[in-house]
């Protein structure tokens, strides 16, 4: 009976070790509190953003793969939270947008994706190079879909969010 205890236990810490060490990896390298990174990039449209351009606004950073399946299934709560924010006035922001960041390797899937979803918010960017762009590795993204937040003063205010979670943050802040 003890023999079994032990193995069971052993095999109970090595579980916990495992999920912990998983756990830890897929996080982003960013944390809350952190000034977001510099984001540069040129948009689906041609145009170039910069992150700071939206100081003021709550931003979601939505990291996505128009491969990935989890992703695709959070799409429509993504284009609700769109939906439901843009154009709202918050107390302490003057919006919320939203900066759709392709995992990807082909554009022609990808901008097939974003016209299926119906993600007619107009920051859409992607390299094409997977996990290799830059946003992807300057902010340590190694799994999707992945949410971060980012408040009117350029902080992130989570990371690993929800829709669920990021719809309850801005519901309590909108301006009364």
């Amino acid at each position: 009976m003890k023999r079994t205890l032990i193995t069971i236990s052993f095999f109970l810490a090595i579980w916990a070790l495992y999920k912990t060490a998983r756990y830890l990896y897929f996080k982003p390298a960013v944390h809350e509190g952190e000034v977001a990174l510099p984001i540069n990039v040129q948009l689906k449209d041609g145009s170039f953003f910069n992150l700071s351009d939206l100081k003021g606004k709550y931003v979601l950073l939505h990291f996505w793969g128009s491969w990935c399946l989890p992703c695709r299934r959070e799409s429509p709560s993504i284009k609700a939270l769109y939906d439901e924010f843009n154009g709202k006035k918050f107390r302490n922001a003057d919006g919320f947008e939203i900066l759709s960041i392709g995992i990807e390797s082909s554009k022609s899937r990808w901008q097939s994706a974003i016209i299926g979803e119906n993600f007619n918010w107009k920051f859409h960017t992607s390299d094409f190079l997977m996990f290799d762009s830059k946003i992807a590795k300057d902010y340590g993204i190694r799994q999707i879909p992945t949410l971060l937040l980012v408040g009117p003063n350029q902080q992130i205010l989570g990371n690993s969010w929800t829709p669920d979670s990021v719809r309850k943050y801005l519901s309590d802040n909108i301006a009364k």
